[in-house]
């Protein structure tokens, strides 16, 4: 099984331990071992990518991910391992799930939007996708418990992962869920532009709007992005902010002040 579920404060204070380890080891004060952290970890990655292959992903070997493609979107699943990793004693395993669009990626090459050049839909680490956020991993040090970690980081997958996916295997489903509700691992400069790209204008206005009233800390600051975005123009950066997207959105798509009810 994964470790528990952990809050970003554990997980932070966890990261802090794993280092400490890591350079006590790397003094001569860790146990001798057969077992490298970095052969365990791409072994084991290849363990569930042979089972995974069975419901249509391909791997790759060089980057431990494993893709499928469907319609206008790919999906992967992609591993990762931590830098401080203790033989004998933890090796991590992480697992993400991202949805990515070439289609969405070449409407935005022709198109004006909130992101240039860019693949990205939703998605990330396992334990985000998922209302009940929180950070998950494995341990695979153990050669004893390996087998059981493995079972479960594959069942985690199927459980949590390919839901996530199935969404976007339905596109008006996928455009009802971005709007209704926040959706797990999604940013709003990404959300406007799939309502824009596979939607429509007024759906997009929609998912912003709404946004905008689910979070309505965000009004001020929205406000104020407005005005200076009016006034001197749409920065030439990343919009990481969602008050300044929002802001960018009611320019660029003509949207309007999302505080405003559009007849």
């Amino acid at each position: 099984m994964p470790d528990d579920q952990k809050s970003l404060r554990e997980f932070v204070t966890d990261i802090a331990f794993r280092k400490q380890r890591a350079a006590e080891t790397r003094f001569g004060r860790g146990p001798a071992t057969v077992e490298a952290p970095r052969e365990v970890y791409e072994e084991s990655c290849r363990r569930i990518a042979e089972v995974l292959e069975s419901d249509g992903y391909r791997y790759s070997k060089s980057s431990q991910h494993l893709t499928r493609s469907s319609g206008d979107f790919k999906f992967r699943v992609s591993f990762q391992s931590s830098r401080n990793n203790v033989a004998d004693e933890f090796v991590a395993l992480w697992i993400h799930g991202n949805v990515l669009s070439p289609t969405l990626k070449k409407w935005r090459r022709e198109h004006q939007a909130l992101r240039s050049d860019f693949d990205f839909v939703v998605g990330g680490q396992i334990g985000n996708l998922r209302k009940d956020t929180g950070w998950l991993e494995w341990n695979l040090a153990d050669p004893n418990l390996r087998d059981q970690q493995l079972d479960s980081a594959i069942g985690q997958i199927r459980e949590i992962i390919f839901p996530y996916f199935s969404l976007f295997e339905d596109i008006p489903t996928a455009c009802r869920a971005l709007i209704d509700d926040d959706f797990p691992a999604s940013w709003v400069i990404d959300i406007v532009d799939f309502l824009q790209c596979f939607g429509s204008p007024g759906q997009a206005r929609d998912g912003a709007s709404s946004f905008l009233a689910r979070h309505a800390d965000l009004e001020g600051a929205y406000g104020r992005a407005l005005d200076r975005f009016t006034a001197g123009g749409i920065p030439d950066r990343m919009l990481s902010v969602n008050a300044e997207a929002l802001a960018a959105a009611s320019i660029i798509y003509n949207f309007g002040d999302l505080r405003m009810k559009k007849d």
